[in-house]
């Protein structure tokens, strides 16, 4: 048995040498990048080249047993890890990042993202407790339920657990340094315990079960919101978010939007899918001077004017509305591919918006130029 337990020693410090002399000469400015190497299997062998940081990707044979204590970031993407067992070791960790990477998820179906999710197979993060030094963790698109073992790490200002199957966000409660947090496709029903979370500027609840967000009046910091698919009412509260410059509430119930006529630094938002009973919004010559959009939208890109961004707010819901104007040749355009620019809007005419809720008594003050040919299966309009 000794001898056994030896030879499996020499063998381990055996495949350490023959790391360190392949990957000595990559180290730059201590950051390591180790690309696609099913060899490793434990990261006991960096500690020879005194790294800040090491990025793992498509390494699937690595374990936490053994690792390198003083590493301040890593990060792991694209690999199979099971569990954190050894992590807790690494407790001068700021930066940790054990997610597939969302550049590439945003690219999959609905469905190969769980079949990846389930890949991953990292369930339990109690390991993660002792690492009170971390101001940034990305765990996203795993089989994560439990968070209560974040609720000590208070130094966190970003946090992103996307596509997870957590539903309660309490034990984030006292984690008041957080800026940005991200709980896209999750469980979340109850907001409640972000009410302290007042340093927070970017917030993204995209695919969860919300229907109450009043809390959000706490958070008046926000500049990016979104709580696309939800089942969102009343976005009132919203009023109180005078610095907010991205928004989007997509695919919920909202019916009444006169509340965002305060919002003056949205450039850009989404609204479409939902209730709007009626388009009195147009009466508010300043929300209607604003660059808003309809479709798919990187709020980054917007934010830094990456991206044309037209003035008017298309409130799409179930309807094909078409757009006629004089600059395409007459040609209609379906408004849920094209974007509208500010000049169209005084120089063209909205042919078709039915299937809608749209009440009779509509009010265009600033509006005069758009016609409105059809605007039937609407509210009043039968």
């Amino acid at each position: 048995m000794e001898s056994t337990i030896q030879d499996s020693t020499m063998v381990q410090c055996t495949q350490d040498q023959i790391l360190v002399q392949k990957y000595k000469n990559q180290v730059i400015s201590g950051v390591l990048e180790i690309e696609q190497d099913e060899f490793i299997t434990n990261l006991q062998f960096v500690e020879s080249f005194k790294l800040k940081e090491l990025i793992c990707c498509n390494c699937n044979n690595i374990s936490f047993q053994t690792v390198p204590i003083n590493l301040k970031k890593l990060i792991i993407s694209y690999s199979r890890i099971k569990n954190l067992t050894g992590i807790k070791q690494m407790t001068q960790l700021k930066v940790l990042d054990i997610s597939f990477k969302s550049i590439f998820i945003n690219t999959l179906q609905a469905h190969c993202v769980t079949d990846y999710c389930i890949d991953h197979k990292i369930c339990d993060i109690s390991e993660l407790s002792n690492l009170r030094n971390l101001t940034k963790l990305s765990l996203q698109s795993n089989n994560i339920e439990d968070i209560s073992a974040l609720e000590e790490l208070k130094l966190l200002n970003e946090l992103n657990l996307n596509y997870n199957k957590i539903k309660s966000i309490k034990p984030l409660e006292n984690l008041t340094k957080l800026l940005q947090l991200q709980f896209i496709c999750n469980k979340i029903e109850d907001l409640y315990p972000i009410r302290n979370l007042t340093k927070l500027t970017k917030l993204s609840f995209k695919g969860n079960l919300v229907n109450d967000i009043s809390v959000l009046k706490y958070t008046t910091n926000i500049r990016k919101l979104s709580f696309d698919d939800n089942q969102v009412v009343d976005i009132s509260t919203l009023s109180s978010l005078k610095q907010i410059s991205a928004l989007s509430f997509c695919s919920n119930n909202v019916v009444q939007i006169e509340s965002l006529n305060k919002l003056n630094k949205v450039k850009g938002l989404q609204i479409t899918y939902n209730y709007i009973i009626d388009f009195s919004l147009f009466k508010y010559k300043k929300l209607l001077q604003k660059q808003c959009m309809r479709g798919t939208v990187n709020y980054d890109d917007i934010v830094t004017q990456k991206q044309p961004t037209p003035a008017l707010i298309l409130f799409a819901m179930k309807q094909k509305a078409i757009l006629q104007s004089k600059e395409q040749d007459e040609k209609s355009l379906q408004l849920k591919q094209h974007f509208v620019t500010k000049q169209m809007i005084f120089r063209s005419k909205i042919k078709d918006l039915s299937n809608n809720m749209i009440n009779s008594q509509i009010q265009f003050t600033y509006c005069i130029a758009l016609m409105f040919q059809k605007l039937s299966q609407n509210k009043e309009y039968e």
